[in-house]
């Protein structure tokens, strides 16, 4: 078990200086420092709880676990013993009862000392003032200090200062002689005892009993030195040793206010006088023309910040720097819950650069590290798993300003593991622009995966059944019109009237046969668009489709709008081809007025406008010379319509 322990906290300290290296860099509400110190913490914790307490021993570039080294510092930039080495702890202990709210107070004790400006704080006094519970440490002074007192221990005086204090009591060595005694030798140490009393209230006389006035009169005078905000001509020098308060009575020594670095001689009159405590202040702290320009650019770049870009070049260094395979597990677990909560955020360029990062470490890892390229590879089919992507839809839902381009860029990084998860959720989309989206990227990534893709036509609902025949219809190949097929005759008129319009563009000649299918269907809407579908095509698949249906006995069944419409149709692609049939719904006798066989006629003359065959012209004008006044009169009607149509009107 001591091994193991030992493996782990060797683990758990290369974790311990890259956590603490990114919630130094970035603000708290990054989601990048959140996910890193949860999931650290966690893991401190469960160390603790499983194998106890244990101290790590502090040198100059080591950290050491019963004499073992278990973490050496590689860099500046890697040296977590020099941040403790540097602050004089010489050790420190995780102990039992560590909780992770502990562990949070320590990062943020780490935090402050880290930002500060040549790490002015106190790391043992940051850590003191966070109350952190199970961490505990030794400071240099120790050492030195048990040399005169072998019980003494930095942890338990602050303990005992911060219940002093609780208590009303003052901050600092309760022995002030004890003290002095062990850092200053001889008479020094008793001046300076002497010199740094106090009376009991605090006042300043005592450090200069040859002024004038009372302590508490020179006490007064000494805080309205500090916070008077009126001219310098207030206090002058009254020759006694004092300075007085113009227009009142009062006294300050000169010493106090030469103390402050107030006290100040006239070169005119020589008079000493006092300057205003504000416009000191002012003066003191203001910058120049340069200082300020260099803040202005500051604050530029701080507006400028982009905490997504940030978080993402940073998951990208972290992934580099990893040394073994435990580390880069955790690492790409950070990066996963990363990408999602890019994802949350609508952040999809970030979202899918990590992802395209991911994909590409696994294939560099592929020959020489296959466990890591595996690790990787997980991470990205995790992305496509459906948790992850209800996520997504989710969050297009939420950010309607989702571009299509970032959509399909993100979704290029899923595997085809994916495509089946993204079909399902089609219907989830909220916003037209992100159903087209998707709809376009499962046509291009589909073609190679059409089982997957139509599994939705076996769905129970069915819009997303819709979804599925508007992708297979968009890929358009054999494969997938044989799923299609099985949609004519589906139960939900929204899925037969989905699979009209999907194959009303597409531009397959086999969509026809599906068409033709369709023209018979009970639905007026469905039949009538089916229709429309196939009277727009061109070419010579069409017009024989057309042909087939007024063949068809169930032609007759149809409305005379959807008649007329496939008549004019299949003489327009037809030409000289269509001339015959056409010829014979004119020449047909009609002794008993038939009122269909009328209706086939005018029909048939109404077609003819549309043929730019030359068998049509001279059809045309032989039938005006007929002895049947009827159709001489239609004839010779259509003629001229027919001309205006290829010719256009003569005026």
């Amino acid at each position: 078990m001591n091994e193991r322990l030992k493996k782990e906290i060797s683990f758990i300290l290369k974790d311990f200086l890259k956590v603490v290296k990114v919630v130094s860099m970035y603000p708290e509400d990054n989601p990048l420092p959140q996910s890193m110190r949860l999931s650290f913490a966690e893991k401190l914790v469960s160390i603790v709880e499983e194998y106890g307490s244990f101290k790590i021993s502090v040198s100059k570039g080591l950290l050491e676990y019963e004499g073992e080294v278990v973490y050496e510092d590689k860099s500046k930039e890697e040296s977590l013993a020099a941040l403790f080495f540097d602050a004089g702890i010489t050790d420190f202990e995780f102990t039992q009862g560590l909780a992770v709210e502990d562990v949070y107070k320590l990062l943020e004790a780490m935090r402050v000392y880290l930002n500060t400006p040549d790490r002015t704080e106190d790391l043992a006094g940051l850590f003191w003032e966070s109350g952190v519970s199970g961490f505990r440490f030794k400071m240099l002074e120790d050492v030195v200090l048990s040399d005169y007192d072998d019980s003494f221990d930095v942890n338990e005086y602050l303990e005992s200062v911060d219940r002093d204090n609780a208590g009303g009591g003052q901050f600092g060595i309760e022995d002030n002689d004890k003290y002095a005694g062990i850092f200053v030798s001889g008479d020094t140490a008793t001046d300076a005892v002497e010199q740094s009393s106090l009376d009991d209230s605090g006042s300043l006389a005592q450090m200069f009993p040859e002024s004038g006035g009372t302590d508490h009169e020179s006490d007064r005078l000494a805080d309205r030195l500090i916070s008077s905000g009126a001219g310098p001509e207030q206090y002058v020098d009254d020759g006694a040793g004092s300075l007085s308060e113009t227009g009142q009575g009062g006294h300050v020594p000169i010493e106090v206010a030469q103390a402050l670095g107030l006290g100040e001689a006239s070169p005119d009159t020589g008079v000493k006088t006092v300057e205003c405590t504000t416009l000191e202040m002012n003066n003191r702290f203001s910058i120049s023309e340069e200082e300020a320009e260099e803040i202005r650019l500051m604050l530029e770049r701080d507006a400028d910040f982009d905490p997504h870009e940030s978080t993402l070049e940073l998951c990208k260094e972290i992934l580099t720097l990893e040394p073994d395979l435990a580390g880069l597990d955790e690492s790409v677990t950070i990066c996963e819950k990363i990408i999602n909560e890019f994802v949350q955020a609508g952040r999809m360029i970030e979202a899918g650069s990590l992802l395209s990062y991911l994909r590409q470490s696994a294939d560099n890892f592929e020959n020489d590290k296959p466990d890591w390229s595996r690790r990787l590879r997980e991470a990205v089919v995790t992305a496509g798993s459906r948790e992850r992507l209800s996520v997504l839809a989710e969050s297009m839902n939420a950010h309607p300003e989702i571009g299509v381009r970032e959509i399909k860029k993100y979704l290029d990084n899923l595997g085809w593991e994916a495509l089946s998860g993204i079909t399902d959720l089609i219907g989830e989309f909220e916003h037209e622009q992100h159903r087209e989206a998707i709809q376009d990227y499962l046509s291009v990534r589909g073609q190679d995966n059409i089982d997957i893709v139509a599994r939705g036509i076996y769905d129970k609902r069915w819009q997303v059944v819709c979804n599925s025949v508007t992708i297979l219809a968009r890929i358009g190949d054999a494969r997938s019109f044989r799923y299609l097929e099985k949609i004519v005759e589906h139960e939900e008129p929204q899925v037969r009237m989905e699979l009209v319009t999907a194959l009303q563009v597409c531009p397959s000649p086999d969509a026809l046969e599906l068409l033709k299918q369709l023209v018979n269907d009970p639905d007026r809407a469905i039949r009538s668009l089916a229709v429309k579908a196939i009277t727009e095509r061109s070419g010579r698949v069409a017009f024989e489709t057309a042909g087939e249906i007024i063949d068809d006995p169930g032609f007759k069944t149809l409305d005379p709008s959807e008649q007329q419409a496939l008549l004019k149709a299949y003489s327009r692609l037809g030409g000289d081809h269509a001339v015959g049939y056409l010829s014979q719904l004119i020449l047909r006798y009609n002794l008993f007025r038939d009122s269909n066989a009328s209706y086939y006629r005018s029909a048939a003359f109404e077609a003819l406008v549309y043929n730019r065959s030359e068998r049509a012209e001279r059809l045309l004008i032989k039938l005006s010379s007929s002895w049947r006044p009827s159709i001489r009169r239609q004839a010779a009607f259509t003629l001229q319509r027919r001309r205006e149509y290829i010719y256009g009107s003569v005026s």
